[in-house]
């Protein structure tokens, strides 16, 4: 296998911050990064029927993301309490404007003398025995990604050794997703596949499309599969109470819980039958969980403790995870 890669990357960022009284701030954050990868791949083996198989893949991806974040604490209630909120929204796009691929095999040729005596063998990298040697892809994907959060920590003196807290909150987070990719595959009638004469992907020359008559040789057919466009969405939202609070003077206790309630979708649409004779096919994953959580420290001396904890979380799929895509 050889493999070359070569990546770009530009980064703009920038912050404000604010304090419009002597008890709260408000500060905003954008990030904006733009970047390339070029990929160039080549590799030799022996596919499933046991032929010699050479394979070349070019590969170029742009990335391009705008990130905005705008949040502020406010100090508010009992000493030490504070309510903080934050909003956020950032759009990404990924194009791939021409992803190439071809597969050549080993093909072995008899060498005859003069009076027709084999007299050795020869090869070189000719045609595939895939039905479509050469494809071209050619695809995009855009997302966006907004949010909300609010929560407030309220913190109340009760004693000299002991100060008890209450945090509630409230979140949400909504993402969506829209991909759509086209395939083509080209074969050829009567092009001289050889690699080593420099003919072996001429049906990636744009030059080819403009002979009639080679071009009366060329197939090309989409070969567009039907998940290869999809749009998808989640929505999580989420509330959480916390509370914390010694039960003696070298014991505290911290617990609480969170409620999420997540909505997922994917709708598959296809790109390549007639507009009336496409069927949406929709995946859904819709749950509600109750997230509990519990922590407790014994302060045994000035220099160590011993806390015992349990928690429960949850980790969902990813859009991506769940769309029928490859």
């Amino acid at each position: 296998v050889q493999q070359s890669d070569a990546e770009t990357l530009l980064g703009i960022t920038g912050a404000l911050n604010f304090r419009p009284t002597s008890w709260s701030n408000i500060s905003y954050n954008y990030l904006h990064t733009r970047g390339s990868e070029d990929k160039a791949r080549s590799a030799q083996g022996v596919d499933d029927q046991g032929e010699t198989v050479l394979q070349h893949s070019l590969t170029f991806i742009e990335r391009e993301l705008d990130s905005h974040v705008l949040q502020g604490n406010m100090a508010i209630g009992p000493a030490g309490s504070n309510l903080h909120w934050l909003g956020s929204y950032s759009a990404a796009e990924r194009v791939e404007p021409d992803r190439r691929y071809s597969e050549f095999r080993w093909i072995e040729e008899t060498i005859y003398n003069n009076d027709d005596e084999p007299i050795g063998t020869d090869g070189f990298w000719g045609g595939s025995a895939l039905a479509f040697p050469f494809q071209r892809v050619f695809g995009e994907s855009e997302e966006d990604d907004q949010g909300a959060k609010f929560n407030y920590d309220w913190r109340l003196p009760v004693s000299s050794f002991s100060q008890q807290g209450l945090k509630v909150g409230w979140e949400i987070r909504d993402r969506n997703r829209a991909t759509s990719y086209r395939r083509f595959g080209i074969k050829s009638q009567g092009l001289d596949y050889r690699v080593g004469d420099g003919q072996g992907e001429r049906v990636f020359d744009r030059s080819l499309y403009e002979d009639p008559e080679a071009l009366d040789r060329v197939i090309i057919e989409e070969t567009t599969r039907p998940s290869d466009s999809y749009d998808s969405g989640q929505q999580v939202m989420g509330y959480f109470a916390m509370a914390d609070f010694d039960i003696a003077e070298k014991v505290r206790i911290v617990g609480g819980a969170r409620f999420e309630d997540s909505r997922q979708y994917v709708n598959v649409v296809p790109t390549n039958v007639a507009e009336d004779e496409a069927e949406v096919r929709e995946i859904r994953l819709d749950r509600e969980n109750v997230l509990p959580a519990v922590n407790g420290t014994w302060r045994m001396t000035d220099r160590s403790n011993f806390r015992l904890g349990y928690s429960k979380t949850i980790n969902r799929p990813e859009m991506r995870e769940l769309s029928p895509f490859q």
